[in-house]
């Protein structure tokens, strides 16, 4: 078995894009692909309440958390992402 099936096998998750040097332009890229758009429809579906807890699991870059929580101070927010490279980004954002 080639070295390249054995990683894929163990690896746990797909990194944005398919590969790890992609991840500096995953915002961008969702954004102009009408991400942004999305995320707002999101939350203004959700109808969510002073409150109320949200937990987005594989948060990636964690856009969606941060948007959230701009917007809706009084909802306790929560993430979980596989990718250490990814938390690490995500925490700069914070």
């Amino acid at each position: 078995m080639s070295s390249k099936a054995t990683d894929q096998r163990q690896r746990r998750f797909l990194p944005a894009a398919g590969h790890d040097l992609f991840l500096p332009f995953y915002d961008p890229v969702v954004s102009l692909l009408g991400g942004d758009r999305t995320r707002q429809e999101l939350i203004d579906r959700a109808n969510l309440k002073p409150g109320q807890r949200v937990l987005d699991i594989g948060c990636r870059t964690g856009t969606f958390v941060v948007l959230l929580k701009r917007q809706l101070e009084s909802v306790q927010v929560g993430n979980a992402e596989s990718c250490a490279r990814v938390c690490g980004l995500f925490n700069t954002r914070g």
